[in-house]
């Protein structure tokens, strides 16, 4: 089966609504900020405990989703939390 691929931008401080926040991080290592667009496409991929691959300014990680946080009652995903799995 083949990895999923979610493709990303650093974050960057606007209050842009069509965008999924994140953070990768692990131990001694300096967490990345990440934004990437809301895509119907992506929410089947974004489940706690999947591991997927992510790409950032030309680097790879294999990711694993270790928290998800949603909005209270439009149940669209704000933030997700993707710890470094190598």
């Amino acid at each position: 089966m083949m990895m999923e691929i979610l493709i990303v931008n650093l974050y960057k401080k606007n209050n842009n609504k069509d965008k999924i926040k994140g953070i990768i991080y692990k131990n001694n290592f300096k967490n990345l900020k990440i934004e990437f667009k809301k895509k119907n496409k992506y929410y089947e991929k974004l489940k706690k405990n999947n591991i997927l691959k992510i790409i950032i300014i030309n680097n790879k990680f294999k990711v694993l989703i270790k928290d998800i946080q949603k909005h209270p009652y439009k149940k669209e995903i704000i933030h997700i939390d993707f710890l470094i799995n190598d």
